[in-house]
């Protein structure tokens, strides 16, 4: 078969006929292809420049375009339908009236087989696990060929996960045998789906409810579920609306049901109490235990309850020790009028977790002698024996009260609870403002906090009023808890605070003593209408430098206090310091993290005043989004001196106010730049910026680059040279300086930081600003500040074609000599290696070349270790397409070190290297996430990826090893380089005086031994060595005579041959006495090594190298004489 052709079949049946046609794909040699789908017909879309495969943007992609490019793929194609996501996917298919939709479901994928193209889907109705196919023949029909889909019947609902009320919680459905989420939220063919009010009340329905509430975003699931797409709204059944299944839910939906009418109250009774006569309501619904909500009730509710009990009502109140998740929540603002004869006849609201009781659960005592009436104190227990009410008191004088009912049904006492003394109140916690914070209280002359169970809307109106402010209900519907502001400190002096909220102080109100509380529960309050003005006292300035700067701080009601953030009217804050303004920054750290002002809603004239603003009566969270972004406290400059007016200009102050640094626009200079403020004076009035002198620019040149038309910016003033700052520097600034040069150039390359070297001479102008329709340089504006340096010389790249334009990454080119052609770097792209080239002619970029795409399997031409001490240890460099890379240490173990050992010849590796203890790597990263088993011997047998995520830090390597290392003592190893792999061989010699014991020459065998020991060197006799042989093979002969302490070589006087030896120039080496010829070594065709040893030690033994020599005859001789 032709390699890249793709033969499709498909069989149909007709009248008993078989027909068989064939379509062919050839997708070879095309510049797109679909990626990352089941086949070559489906996926993203990959479009190739230069060989660098790239992605499209789905930004404006219609189906008319889809059609274009799956026509690309093949003339007959057409698309199916597209998904946009950051990158365009398609499915592409041959035949006519293709849509992604069918009745079955979404066509999902498309396989190419033998059978024809298939495209295939999971069913939207039955199990997970069925599907339906299509085939779509070369005769461009549609055939069915399978369906296993089946109805959908949504059998049962349940409500799933823990709460904390009735009837609510996560919809599970059952499809089958299968229980599956019902999806809260879903997207589909870019198409939204939610669970509305309406859909819910079908769900309620299922189960003999009806709708209260619902969230599609309670639950993050993010798994395949149910997802209703459409009901008309009388449906009994979730499974008679549309309904898709299988597509992934993001969220769960959370429904709470609740009866159609008033629950069907069995039972009630009262639990957990001291006495069957006192406890918490427990009423039972459905087979569940629930309780009624304190939020709301009151005495005449408390009456139809206790006169369902067959007793009169005598007292309620919060059971403060209520744990939440012991029953649940059922009814809460119960309103009755006290005549009714069951809780039937009342009305009241069903809670649930996105209407939350404020309060926990009401207890209530019931006897035979109504109502009791206590102040400052709670019913601690009932004793029915006795008939008596035990009532703890808040304050501990008396500690305890008790209440006994006679027999005329009256209650008497012989003393009664006293009330608490609140001293002080105020708001506190991090970012607390001066109308909102944690609550506390001073009681005995102790700070402690209010516990937030059960405070509501009324409790807060006291407690603002007793700070002499307004309430606003809308701002405090965001108020959970301290509302951000923070736990307070000490004693918890109160919870379950219950007020009617015409109370002028808590101390009016009923709460609990005793507390189950943490400070993470302490309450929070924001006071204040929307137009609500407190008046600020005072104003100073704190840690600044001088009188004139710090941190501002406002006096308000004897307290210091800290702005947050901007003001809008700092101008103001520093008239009332009988000051000058001159500008204002953020922010310091809060010096007084209780009591925060806003900045932005303080407004000073004569004195100080602080506005709630107006923007929270549309969107009042804004307030606590304001209050906890705030990074710290305004620093405000004032000065002593006036107003300095500038024209084309700007001033800088000095953080102490006291300078004032002068910046003129583009074009524009003055010869003050710098005031000073001395005595309520400036050191000039006059801030005036005037245009700049044209400077008189007579040459301009590139300096020091490659070429005439690359280097450093140049300009001549006055006959000097000099250079141009970088800072600000465009490529409009670049392409005037090029028409400066040339009238048809314009800028290629723009380079700040000196790139061409920095210049010398004057540094004329710091901030150029040219436009483009300037024609010279000497016609742009300029500034001139004297901050720059020669470090930062712009430098420029000139050409006809100007900037860059290609459709690869600029990024990825560099001149290198000329400045018309720029190289790119493939490797710049991952995973590709090769050079691009861009050639800039008659005024026109043109890029050239391709990128070579490397994958698995790599065709590794070579691997080596570098930067080590010998050729097993090293960095790992592999050579792909005549390119040397590096691999990634990314959970590089010792697999596949072995496996990089084995593949240079070595048996074993010793070690993986630290990163970085061979140096840093170049050129691309051709493997990453490298993973080897056991028997690999070859990179291409372990799995990893050459699209890295790494960088040349991470390059890794490793030490190999195989036979031992050898040393020899008194002698040498005279093969070079020394190598210790699978069949290397080394040789062997002895130093002068010494014999060879044993093998001279030893091979590396499979087993990781060598063939033989190394050899020793044994010491002979100290008399003359004659050493000789035949020199006509290329070996030389050595004579050494223990004589006269001089070396002499002799040979040939040949004016053709110049310095035989390497070492010297001379024609003879005088050498140390005992300096002798130990050895020549032919170490490769036409060079020649002499070993020379003194003293008769191995140590210091060197050599001289006899090039040159191609005949024998050119050494006559070599004489050692003793």
């Amino acid at each position: 078969m032709y390699k890249g052709l793709v033969i499709l079949s498909y069989v149909f049946f007709t009248t008993g006929v078989v027909t068989a046609s064939y379509r062919g794909y050839n997708f070879t040699d095309k510049d797109i292809r679909l990626i990352g789908g089941y086949s070559a017909l489906e996926g993203r879309v990959e479009i190739r420049i230069h060989g660098v495969w790239g992605t499209m943007c789905s930004y404006g992609f219609d189906v008319n375009d889809a059609n274009v490019l799956c026509r690309m793929l093949h003339k007959d194609l057409r698309s199916s339908g597209c998904t946009h996501s950051k990158d365009i996917g398609l499915m592409c298919v041959g035949c006519q009236n293709a849509t992604l939709e069918t009745a079955h479901g979404r066509l999902e994928h498309v396989n190419i087989t033998n059978f024809g193209d298939v495209y295939s889907g999971s069913c939207i109705h039955g199990l997970p696990s069925q599907e339906f196919m299509f085939t779509c023949t070369p005769l461009g029909r549609w055939i069915e060929l399978t369906n296993q889909c089946t109805n959908t019947v949504v059998r049962n609902i349940r409500l799933t996960g823990n709460s904390d009320y009735y009837m609510e919680g996560f919809v599970e459905v059952s499809v089958g045998d299968t229980w599956l989420p019902l999806c809260g939220y879903t997207n589909i063919n870019r198409n939204n789906y939610y669970i509305d009010a309406s859909k819910a009340n079908i769900v309620c329905s299922m189960i003999g409810k009806r709708y209260k509430q619902s969230s599609y975003k309670r639950n993050l699931l993010e798994e395949p579920g149910v997802t209703i797409t459409s009901c008309i709204g009388n449906e009994t059944s979730i499974s008679f609306c549309k309904h898709l299944k299988n597509h992934a839910c993001p969220y769960q939906a959370w429904i709470a049901c609740q009866d159609h009418s008033k629950y069907n109250i069995k039972t009630i009774q009262l639990e957990n109490g001291s006495s069957p006569y006192e406890g918490r309501i427990a009423i039972n619904v459905d087979n569940a235990t629930g309780t009624v909500c304190f939020d709301g009730f009151d005495y005449e509710d408390a009456k139809v309850v206790c006169k369902m009990l067959g007793f009169s009502a005598s007292w309620y109140y919060l059971d403060a020790y209520a744990v939440a998740e012991e029953r649940y929540a059922m009814i809460k603002n119960l309103a009755c009028n006290g005549k009714e004869n069951h809780l039937h006849n009342c009305s009241y609201s069903v809670p649930s977790s996105l209407d939350k009781c404020q309060s926990k659960s009401t207890r209530i005592l019931c006897t035979e002698c109504g109502r009791l009436n206590v102040s400052h104190g709670n019913v601690q227990s009932y004793d029915f024996r006795t008939k008596t009410v035990t009532v703890l008191c808040y304050t501990d004088n008396p500690r305890t009260v008790q209440y006994i009912c006679n027999r005329t049904g009256s209650w008497t006492s012989t003393t009664s609870c006293s009330p608490i003394q609140i001293q002080d109140v105020r708001l506190v916690g991090i970012n607390s403002t001066i109308l909102g914070g944690t609550v506390e209280l001073k009681i005995n002359n102790v700070w402690g906090t209010i516990c937030e169970t059960g405070l509501g809307h009324a409790e807060r109106q006291v407690l603002c009023r007793m700070m002499n402010y307004r309430y606003i209900n809308d701002i405090n519907d965001f108020a959970d808890s301290n509302v951000g502001f923070g736990p307070g400190s000490g004693t918890i002096h109160m919870e379950s605070l219950r007020c009617s909220g015409s109370e002028k102080s808590i101390t009016e109100c009923a709460f609990s003593k005793g507390t189950t509380c943490s400070h993470a529960n302490d309450a929070g309050v924001l006071c204040g209408d929307f137009y609500e003005t407190v008046y600020l006292s005072d104003i100073r300035l704190v840690n600044g430098s001088n009188q004139f700067n710090g941190v501002v701080e406002l006096l308000h009601d004897g307290v210091w206090r800290s702005l947050c953030g901007y003001s809008y009217n700092p101008s103001g804050m520093c008239s009332m310091l009988n000051m000058t303004y001159l500008t204002n920054r953020c922010c310091a750290k809060h010096e007084h993290r209780s009591g925060l002002i806003l900045a932005s809603n303080v407004y000073c004239n004569s004195k100080c005043a602080y506005r709630m603003r107006n923007f929270m009566f549309d969107d009042p969270f804004e307030y606590f989004r304001y209050l906890r972004d705030c990074d710290g406290s305004m620093i405000l400059v004032c000065s002593e001196c006036p107003k300095l007016n500038v024209s084309r200009g700007s001033l800088v102050y000095s953080e102490d106010g006291t300078t004032a640094n002068l910046i003129c626009r583009e074009g524009h200079f003055s010869n003050i730049t710098s005031f000073r403020c001395q005595n309520g004076k400036w050191t000039a009035n006059n801030v005036e910026c005037i245009l700049s002198p044209p400077l008189n620019i007579t040459q301009v040149r590139l300096a020091d680059g490659p070429n005439a038309n690359a280097g450093r910016l140049e300009i001549t003033v006055k006959n000097t040279y000099g250079t141009i700052c970088a800072n600000e520097f465009i490529y409009v600034d670049g392409d005037i300086a090029c028409k400066s040069i040339n009238l048809r150039y314009r800028a290629a390359a723009v380079y700040n930081g000196s790139f061409y070297g920095p210049g010398t001479g004057p540094i004329y102008i710091d901030h150029l600003d040219c436009t483009s329709d300037r024609a010279n340089i000497k016609d742009c504006l300029y500034r001139t500040t004297g901050a720059c340096n020669h470090s930062n010389d712009v430098s420029l790249v000139c050409n006809e074609c100007g900037k860059l334009v290609t459709n690869m990454d600029e990024r990825m080119f560099l001149f290198n000599d000329s400045n018309i052609v720029m190289y790119g770097d493939c490797s710049f792209y991952k995973p590709y290696v090769g050079q691009l080239r861009a050639i800039c002619e008659n005024g026109t970029w043109k890029t050239i070349g391709n990128c070579i795409e490397y994958s698995k399997p790599l065709e590794v031409q070579s691997v080596r270790l570098v930067n080590g001490s010998n050729p097993a240890e090293g960095r790992v460099e592999m050579k792909v397409f005549y390119t040397w890379g590096t691999v990634c240490s990314d959970d590089f173990g010792m697999k596949e070190a072995e496996v990089i050992c084995r593949m240079m010849g070595y048996l074993h590796a010793k070690s993986v290297a630290v990163k970085g203890s061979y140096g840093i790597g170049s050129g691309p990263i051709f493997i990453d996430d490298l993973n080897c088993e056991d028997d690999a011997s070859h990179i291409n047998d372990c799995e990893y990826t050459t699209y890295h995520n790494c960088s040349h830090e991470h390059d890794v390597s490793v030490i190999c090893t195989d036979c031992d290392n050898v040393e020899i003592h008194e002698g040498r190893i005279l093969t070079y380089p020394v190598m210790t792999t699978v069949n290397a061989s080394l040789t062997f010699s002895c130093n002068e005086g010494f014999a060879l014991s044993g093998a001279g020459t030893i091979t590396c065998e499979l087993s990781g031994k060598w063939s033989s020991s190394p050899p020793e060197c044994t010491k002979k006799s100290n008399l003359t060595l004659i050493l000789g042989a035949s020199i006509g093979s290329g070996i030389m002969v050595v004579m050494a005579i223990i004589a006269v302490p001089v070396l002499c070589f002799m040979r040939r006087r040949n004016p053709t041959l110049s310095n035989i030896f390497r070492k010297s120039k001379d024609q003879s080496v005088t050498p140390n006495p005992n300096t002798y010829v130990s050895s020549a070594y032919r170490a490769n065709a036409g060079a020649v090594q002499l070993y020379v040893n003194s003293r008769m030690n191995s140590s210091t033994e060197d050599y001289v190298i006899m090039d040159d020599i191609t005949h024998p005859d050119e050494i006559r001789g070599l004489l050692l004489l003793h």
